[in-house]
């Protein structure tokens, strides 16, 4: 989380916590099914790929509703 700024990633708001990764493009694995270590790997993968953002839990509700329900 520090990598990608520590900070909610949604124009004008700084919130520092309840972040939540947020795939930009979805994501095409299911975390549960790797281990806590392969799943941190595969997090620093994307966001090094620019793949991920961090939001906050309520701007990250929204952007899941918009691309869900248009």
């Amino acid at each position: 989380m520090r990598l990608l700024g520590g900070q909610c990633q949604d124009g004008f708001c700084f919130e520092t916590e309840a972040l939540e990764f947020d795939h930009r493009h979805g994501r095409e694995w299911e975390p549960n099914r790797y281990s806590r270590l392969a799943r941190i790997g595969q997090y620093f993968f994307d966001a090094f790929n620019s793949e991920i953002r961090l939001l906050c839990r309520t701007h990250n509700a929204v952007d899941g509703n918009v691309k869900r329900w248009g």
